[in-house]
């Protein structure tokens, strides 16, 4: 299986390594075949421990007539602790030292300890990191290198907690609508959804970038102006739920996760990478509620 993996890893800039490449996981048994026109593929994450929330959500998505591929999420709550170690940040010099989150082993349990960066060498997270998020992480970054390696163009990427307000065959026309619009070089991501419940304003600090307020809080950042009736800028935003990801888009997350490792959740980490562009609905078609129920910050889920 890690022949797969390593197939095309020189596709990629910063594979020295390849420890994020090594701790992905295959899409096996993929049924290739149009649902949406415009999408070559969607993939659906959703954690073997949760049946029940892929048979709702599956249930959803069948009422349009709309098969989406069940992708099998890493558990982050079953990982190594020597995949911790491989997928995480590592403190370096000329990094900016911040409170951090460091995993450590005591009597065979990973354990989130935060503390202030002072250790080379160290592997970090971001404050209150949790296991669970390094799982999501890598299912979306398993689904990316999937895809790429499939040959994928567009896909569409949602996770087992999404419900559907308008029909998903929009998708086609839109898609067309934004190509015209900013080219069909012109974008990334597109989010089937205004934003998430919860609004974020500027990204979060990394060691590793400009961590100044005036940056991190700087229109490359905050503007979410419409450039359509239809569509606006999305620079920074929480959740990753559903996405609709162009091949261009693929390669640019890969390349950056291959080269700066795991630091912040998936959903705030996508937007460090360079030249990314991303965009969001004026409207809601597919988005997560309130209510839904997580197991990346805990795991919810009975054993």
């Amino acid at each position: 299986m890690l022949l797969y993996f390593f197939a095309l890893a020189n596709v990629f800039s910063g594979f020295s390594d390849n420890k994020i490449i090594k701790n992905l996981k295959p899409a096996p048994n993929k049924e290739v075949y149009c649902q949406i026109f415009g999408i070559d593929f969607i993939y659906m994450i959703n954690l073997d421990k949760r049946p029940e929330k892929w048979n709702l959500t599956k249930q959803e998505f069948e009422r349009y007539g709309i098969k989406p591929y069940r992708f099998s999420a890493v558990n982050g709550w079953e990982l190594t602790f020597e995949t911790v170690q491989d997928v995480g940040l590592v403190y370096k010099p000329g990094m900016t030292p911040l409170m951090a989150s460091r995993f450590v082993q005591v009597d065979g349990k990973i354990i989130g300890s935060p503390e202030y960066m002072t250790k080379y060498g160290q592997v970090y997270y971001g404050v209150g990191f949790s296991l669970g998020a390094i799982g999501i992480s890598l299912s979306h970054l398993s689904i990316l290198y999937d895809a790429y390696l499939s040959g994928f163009e567009t896909i569409w990427v949602v996770e087992d907690d999404v419900v559907i307000y308008e029909n998903p065959h929009r998708l086609t026309d839109l898609i067309r609508e934004l190509d015209k619009c900013v080219g069909t070089n012109g974008w990334d991501v597109l989010y089937t959804d205004i934003d998430c419940y919860v609004e974020a304003t500027g990204i979060a600090k990394r060691p590793d970038i400009n961590c100044s307020e005036a940056w991190r809080n700087s229109p490359k950042f905050t503007d979410k102006s419409k450039i359509h009736s239809l569509f606006k800028k999305a620079p920074c935003r929480f959740g990753a739920y559903s996405m609709i990801v162009r091949r261009s888009g693929m390669k640019k997350i890969l390349d950056y996760y291959m080269k700066s490792k795991i630091y912040q959740p998936y959903d705030l980490e996508i937007h460090y990478v360079n030249d990314i562009k991303k965009y969001a609905l004026t409207f809601d078609m597919v988005t997560s509620p309130k209510e839904a129920i997580s197991d990346n910050g805990r795991k919810c889920y009975s054993d």
